[in-house]
């Protein structure tokens, strides 16, 4: 089959690493796979099977509108594409137009609850033959807010590749933690994520506060995510207000393997999500995740919950750390782990996907 995966950006984050993950997968499956999008951050393709194919813009004017249709048109013919997996809305709308000159299999993947849905933005959403959900949350809003025929909604589970999640060994660890000077015996939570209003980093940084000076000695927060923004700067002014510096590590954008390798938890204090592949990166890695209850929460079932508003609770479960030590928290790491080979795998998500591509008559 020749797919088709468009989407408005490829940017370094939970969208852009699940595109690149599905065309590896897709590719690995014996299928052919173009990626189109404005920018390509994930650096996908450059292989025999992935294909990666750039659009100037994707803007609502009409020339930009003629100009785009026609360079689909070319890509869509010249790779002989079966069907075209739109994932962000912009992308749809295109081949929502396209589709009232030519005639293609259209699907769509809503990554995230709680996006805009009023009467114009429900009129503007286009899914094509069938739109998935990627947690049970994101299809439920799929019907109920954007209006969704039910029949249309499917929900297929995001999935990482956990050949790649394996345990550090020790000299690794060594080496990891002394790059990003975290010391011994420290208790790491680990913000694995951009860093952006909506991951809502500085509830960490209030709970932290919160802590009595003895407890904060054991605590290490290690920040992943590029060091740009306004939210940044905002993250690291209240940190250096509240002389804090010296407990979180900001390291960029870094390998998934070493960050959660020498962690002890992951924090996930989100305001909104879709499903959240970072947490399941820690089931693989079997160490407990703390994260609010967004969309996927009752996905993900191993999950400790934490309120995304009040950093008093994130407060308390430190404490009880510092205090009781991490055993409590660790009791359903391995059901955690079998749970998500069952569930969670891209191997699982793509043979779903692909399956919805053949329900269409791709």
């Amino acid at each position: 089959m020749n797919v088709m995966l468009f989407s408005r950006i490829i940017a370094k984050s939970g969208v852009g690493n699940y595109m690149k993950l599905l065309s590896n997968e897709l590719a690995r499956q014996g299928h052919y796979v173009v990626v189109v999008s404005t920018n390509n951050e994930m650096e996908i393709g450059g292989t025999e099977r992935i294909i990666f194919e750039k659009l100037d813009n994707l803007s609502k004017k009409p020339i930009d509108i003629i100009k785009n249709i026609k360079h689909l048109r070319k890509i869509i013919m010249t790779h002989h594409i079966d069907i075209v997996h739109c994932h962000h809305r912009m992308a749809a709308f295109y081949m929502r137009l396209y589709n009232s000159f030519y005639h293609i299999p259209i699907v769509y993947t809503l990554h995230l609850a709680d996006v805009p849905c009023n009467y114009i933005y429900r009129k503007m959403t286009f899914v094509g033959d069938k739109a998935m959900g990627v947690s049970s949350e994101v299809s439920i809003f799929l019907v109920d807010k954007l209006k969704v025929p039910k029949d249309k909604v499917v929900t297929v589970f995001n999935g990482v590749e956990p050949g790649g999640l394996t345990p550090l060994i020790v000299e690794e660890k060594r080496i990891v933690r002394k790059k990003w000077d975290i010391p011994e015996g420290s208790i790491v939570f680990s913000l694995h994520s951009r860093i952006e209003e909506v991951k809502n980093q500085l509830l960490i940084v209030e709970a932290v506060k919160r802590l009595d000076k003895e407890e904060r000695k054991k605590v290490i927060i290690l920040c992943s995510g590029v060091k740009t923004g306004e939210y940044y700067k905002k993250v690291m002014d209240t940190i250096e207000n509240y002389k804090l510096k010296e407990y979180f590590r900001f390291i960029g954008w870094a390998d998934t393997r070493e960050v959660l390798g020498i962690s002890d938890f992951l924090i996930c204090p989100s305001r909104n999500e879709g499903f959240l592949l970072t947490s399941v990166e820690a089931f693989f890695m079997k160490i407990p995740v703390f994260r609010t209850e967004t969309a996927g929460f009752r996905d993900q079932k191993y999950c400790f919950p934490i309120s995304m508003d009040d950093p008093e609770i994130t407060t308390a479960i430190m404490r009880d750390i510092y205090q009781n030590g991490v055993e409590k928290y660790y009791k359903y790491v391995q059901e955690a782990y079998l749970y998500a080979m069952e569930n969670f795998t891209v191997k699982v998500m793509a043979e779903k996907i692909v399956q919805v591509y053949r329900d269409v008559g791709a």
